[in-house]
């Protein structure tokens, strides 16, 4: 089987918000003992997300730049699996799926917009939608950390935030070039992965400029690069019509004088995965006057997935090619009917191979003004422009030694599991087959 899937989604939203706000309480000092406090670096970045938890009346969890780089996270699902009600799906060795309290349907937001990478749309393999092609997955795989300028989660709805999410709203934060120090500032990182059974490492990296010209004008360019090349083995239990329970009261493989449970098949995988993602932000601040901001920004990403899957598939359970546990073999079940050890009977096997080929491209452009002097007057407006496009491709075989149920010369289907009769033929009508006949075969 092999075939090709492209996809592409565009977003666009324009928005304008005007409204009052409220007095402002001003405290109460006295003018012979003022003091400045200045919290600059790691400080600042926990000080800022415990404020905006504080401040919040939402249940929001927010991650900080500073929290992104403790660890060596490859992307944005990693960095936010070790927030509280928040958990991650994982695929070759790398996050990817995001859900917010077991729930997998949210949406993600760049600086509170709609965000699209492309990734999120499918994925394929032997065991996406039981084996019978692609189904949604909304990946965030695709998102480069060093490219972000924090995270926030959103548990509960907001009136300003786009709806949509069953589970709960994951907003991105993009960098600001006036928030930092005058002139030229420069950052950056550079790394090397190994992994086992790889022939050799792959290289990270990202470097972060920004150029400050006064508090009212500033550019910022950041570019991300990180190559992985992972190996997996796995062994594991899968069903295609649910879990069997075999035993003297079921009637079914009444070998060893107790129930037990058992699945349909056990998979032995041999995985190679390799990502390359690449990505580019590039962000213009500009506040002609104290009570006006207006920003630019473009945020560029991109993803090259390529997976190859060997999978061996043994029959455990009895439904006709298998005849469970061995009874002149030593094994053991607990009470609960959980087979700790034993040796199963298999009259059957399968070689899966699949080859899968990612390519997904994104582009997100924003531009944003607002006007806020402090008084019972503001007001703001946005436009949004999004793309992801995914171009996919793969391929799956099924190699049986053992006999498949094929159409014998009647019309009937026979299962056989040694050398097949001359009449009988997987397609009667096709080349090579017989088309009923027991005289002669079709021609080709």
């Amino acid at each position: 089987m092999k075939s090709k899937l492209r996809f592409c989604t565009h977003t666009a939203m324009a928005a304008l918000m005007i409204g009052a706000c409220g007095a402002i309480a001003q405290a109460q000092t006295d003018s012979d003992q003022i003091e400045t406090v200045t919290v600059t670096g790691f400080r600042a970045s926990l000080a800022s997300a415990l404020d905006a938890k504080q401040k919040s009346n939402l249940i929001i969890e927010s991650v900080t730049p500073e929290d992104i780089g403790k660890m060596p996270d490859k992307d944005v699902a990693e960095s936010l699996q070790r927030l509280p009600g928040v958990q991650i799906d994982r695929s070759g060795g790398e996050g990817t799926q995001v859900r917010i309290r077991g729930l997998s349907y949210n949406v993600t937001l760049l600086d509170g917009d709609i965000f699209v990478t492309g990734r999120e749309m499918y994925t394929t393999g032997e065991g996406s939608g039981a084996g019978n092609g692609n189904e949604f997955q909304n990946s965030m795989e695709g998102i480069p950390l060093a490219l972000i300028g924090g995270v926030d989660v959103y548990k509960s709805p907001k009136a300003s935030l786009v709806a949509g999410a069953l589970g709960g709203t994951i907003d991105l934060r993009i960098r600001n070039a006036i928030d930092g120090k005058d002139g030229l500032t420069l950052g950056g990182n550079l790394g090397l992965s190994f992994s086992q059974g790889a022939k050799s490492g792959t290289p990270g990296g990202a470097i972060v400029a920004s150029y400050k010209v006064s508090e009212k004008f500033g550019i910022l360019a950041a570019l991300s690069y990180d190559e992985h090349d992972v190996r997996v083995f796995e062994a594991q239990s899968q069903n295609r019509n649910g879990w069997t329970v075999a035993g003297p009261s079921t009637g079914v493989n009444n070998t060893i004088g107790k129930d037990y449970i058992e699945p349909e098949l056990s998979y032995l995988t041999h995985q190679t995965v390799n990502r390359k993602r690449f990505g580019s932000f590039v962000g213009i601040n500009y506040n002609p006057i104290d009570s006006v901001q207006t920003s630019l920004t473009w945020f560029h990403s991109k993803l090259n997935v390529d997976r190859r899957d060997i999978t061996d598939k043994v029959f455990i359970h009895s439904n006709g090619e298998a005849s469970g546990l061995d009874a002149s073999m030593p094994s053991s079940v607990d009470s609960n009917g959980v087979v700790l050890s034993g040796t199963f009977m298999s009259r059957s096997a399968e070689t899966a191979a699949m080859v899968e080929e990612d390519k997904n491209v994104a582009d997100n452009i924003q531009a944003n003004i607002k006007y806020d002097n402090g008084g019972k007057f503001r007001i703001s407006g946005k436009v949004a422009y999004g793309k992801g496009t995914m171009n996919s491709e793969f391929a799956q075989a099924d190699v049986r030694p053992s006999g498949y149920g094929i159409d014998g010369s009647n019309g009937t289907s026979s299962q056989f599991t040694g050398n097949l009769p001359g009449n009988h033929y997987a397609n009667p009508q096709g080349c090579g087959g017989n088309n009923g006949s027991t005289t002669g075969v079709n021609s080709c």
